[in-house]
């Protein structure tokens, strides 16, 4: 990874007088600026993971202001970011239907759910302005703290549009005003579905954008119990939804930044590095209901867990690189777990055309190829007005 940064800075231009690549590049004071973008980068590490204040990490590498250590971390937050989201794009529903979780597909009798979504809060320094701590102030949390909304995929996937660039909000916002106002959920096509939690009250955007909803039902205003159906349902989707708090987790033990107070100076920077951290979970093995990495270690055979885990494909790997795993199914053959009512019928009808020429899965990537949620879609908000 390191070598593939370095190979990016080369492309974008950036060189230091040895001809090395480097991030701060500040004609103002050329004298204070000598860094190489290997000393950068892990000046950057340093401050982010191993949560070293600037000035330890000014001292640490001789380098003579903070101020630069903070350049060169927001240089290299901005670098990784543009990095990252090209890397993971949002995948394609013939990408996620090639490895679909069957527990999913046992929970819901379907594989369209293709967002799980979620916002975790992180503790941040309060504010001395009333405006301010009113905006970071969280109910919840009874204490001040910036709210992440972001998503992942069904096997713990993260990519460019689930994380939003803007999805960072103070603590006293609402996740419906949030998931509304980022347009986080423009990415799930037209007829598969979103996974959230109780505090989601999202119904009406997801009637406009022709998408379903996967949520825990609320007890009623007096009421004591839920019903046995609402409380099977709750069960669905609360094991489903372990992936997601699993990714949440993964995403803030990846940056020491985020074990402490974000200092209130520091708040900019948040929004970047958490996306960051998002996107680092795809180089983690894939979160599947049922598979552990225990279950590949064999002792006698001396394969031990550092092996195991060695052996299992990451998430990007699976989701973008044709990757698969224990517990995923290829589900692009069976229209009737995934396909629209048009897209059914398209699929008959080429089924029918091509009876013994091709396979159920290649028919279902030609109509999977078709693009037919982009188009229902329009004419869906068409019809709305």
């Amino acid at each position: 990874f390191p070598r593939w940064v370095g190979q990016y800075l080369k492309v974008e231009g950036m060189k230091t007088e040895r001809g090395e690549a480097t991030t701060n590049v500040d004609p103002a004071r050329p004298e204070q600026r000598t860094v190489s973008w290997r000393t950068e980068y892990f000046v950057f590490c340093c401050y982010c993971h191993v949560s070293l204040t600037q000035s330890q990490v000014a001292g640490l590498f001789g380098i003579k202001s903070p101020s630069i250590v903070s350049d060169i971390v927001y240089a290299w937050a901005n670098i990784l970011n543009d990095a990252l989201k090209t890397m993971f794009p949002t995948p394609t529903r013939s990408q996620l239907l090639r490895a679909y979780p069957l527990r999913f597909i046992r929970a819901f009798g379907d594989a369209r759910a293709f967002l799980l979504l979620d916002a975790t809060e992180l503790r941040a320094q309060d504010a001395d302005q009333n405006l301010a701590h009113g905006v970071l102030h969280s109910d919840y949390k009874g204490t001040t703290t910036l709210k992440s909304l972001a998503g992942c995929g069904p096997i713990g996937e993260t990519f460019d549009e689930s994380v939003p660039e803007h999805g960072v909000i103070g603590g006293g916002g609402g996740d419906t005003a949030a998931t509304e106002a980022t347009g986080i959920l423009e990415c799930v096509p037209f007829g598969m579905a979103v996974e959230v939690d109780k505090g989601f009250l999202i119904d009406n955007i997801c009637a406009l954008l022709g998408i379903g909803i996967h949520r825990p039902p609320k007890k009623m205003k007096g009421q004591t119990q839920q019903s046995a159906e609402d409380t099977a349902l709750t069960q669905k989707i609360g094991n489903t939804r372990i992936v997601i708090e699993q990714v949440n987790g993964g995403a803030k033990a990846t940056g020491g930044f985020f074990k402490g107070v974000i200092p209130i100076l520091q708040l900019g920077l948040a929004p970047l590095l958490i996306r960051i951290c998002f996107f680092m979970q795809n180089f983690s093995p894939a979160f599947i209901h049922g598979v552990t990495i225990k279950d590949n270690v064999d002792v006698e055979a001396g394969v031990s867990y550092a092996d195991a885990r060695e052996g299992r494909p990451s998430r990007a790997e699976i989701r973008w690189y044709g990757g698969t795993d224990d517990g995923l199914l290829d589900v692009r053959g069976k229209p009737e777990l995934w396909a629209t009512k048009q897209e059914h019928q398209r699929f008959n009808d080429l089924r029918k055309a091509n009876a013994d020429a091709t396979t159920d899965i290649e028919i279902g990537e030609m109509v999977l190829k078709e693009d037919w949620p982009k188009r229902l879609r329009q004419k869906h908000r068409a019809a709305l007005g």
